[in-house]
This record gives structure tokens, sequence and C-alpha cells, in this order.
């Protein structure tokens, strides 16, 4: 009897209604100090949060900085841009010329981080001279493209924030 009763509040239309509301509370972020504020100013303030924490990381970055800065540094670059891209509707062109230049520093970042499986070490049981010979190449090639590319977003990184800067939104 018992089984019966609960079979059917699993297979039941308000059990699926709750399996999607536990799933959309566990993905929602929580909004406990902004709940019941304006989406604008709230969207605002985080914005000029993320462009600041992401100023704050780049500044610090040196070309001969360890991988993991450079891979943060490109997370909150693609953070801020999404943040900006979701505020659109609400800020207006503000936000768009905002997302602009902060693509633009993600783009720039995202050749200064080293692919994941570059750190691995390959198996290398089985392969011919030519194979690790041209495997080894093919990595000294990746290091260079994200050595280069580390020293140009340093290089460059006065000129990206001069421009950033005034397309700030500040609440």
């Amino acid at each position: 009897m018992l089984g019966e009763q609960s079979r059917s509040i699993l297979n039941g239309e308000r059990y699926r209604r709750l399996l999607d509301l536990l799933a959309e509370a566990s993905s929602t972020p929580a909004l406990d100090q902004v709940a019941g504020r304006q989406a604008g100013p709230v969207l605002a303030q985080e914005l000029e949060s993320a462009v600041q924490a992401l100023c704050d990381q780049c500044r610090t970055l040196t070309e001969f900085g360890d991988d993991a800065r450079w891979a943060r540094a490109a997370r909150r670059a693609q953070g801020a841009v999404a943040l900006a891209e979701v505020a659109r509707p609400v800020l207006g062109k503000p936000a768009r010329t905002l997302a602009k230049r902060l693509r633009t520093i993600a783009a720039a970042l995202a050749p200064t981080v080293r692919p994941a499986e570059a750190g691995r070490a390959r198996d290398l049981q089985g392969l011919s001279a030519a194979e690790i010979f041209d495997a080894g190449r093919t990595y000294e090639r990746m290091l260079g493209v994200v050595a280069n590319a580390r020293t140009q977003f340093a290089a460059d990184w006065p000129e990206l924030w001069r421009r950033l800067r005034p397309e700030v939104i500040h609440p």
C-alpha cells in the first residue's frame, strides 16, 4: 500500500515541479544582499566590481608570471564580459560599450593561457623518434605562442585599461 502511494507521488506532476524548483534553486545565485533592489543599480555595482577585480588581476601580470595567475585573469575577463552582456538590456548603450572593451581584453588574454593538456605528460611509448620529435616541436611552438601573447598583453595593458576606464559604469 505504501509502495503504491509513493510511486504515484513520484510519478506525479507535483513531484516533477518540485524537482524543477530544486534544480533551479541550486543553480540560481543567492541574492541575499541585493534582494528587493532595482536591477540597474545592482548590475552596475556588480559590473564595477568585476571590472575592478579584472584590473587588479591584470595590473599584477608579468610575462613570466605563473600559469594560474594568467588563467585567473582570463576567467575574470570572461566573467566580466558575461556580466556586461547580461546587463545590456537593463543598462543599454553604456553596457554595450563596456562589453565591447571587455571582449577586447578577454580576446587578448585568451592566448596567454596555456592549454590544460600541455602540462600533462604524454605517453611516448610506442612512438617513433620522428613522432616524439614532432610532439616536442608542437609543445615548443605552443609555449612560444603563449610567451609572445603574454609579452604583448603586458605591453598593451596600460592602453587597454586607459580605454576601458572611462567606460566603467558607476552605480
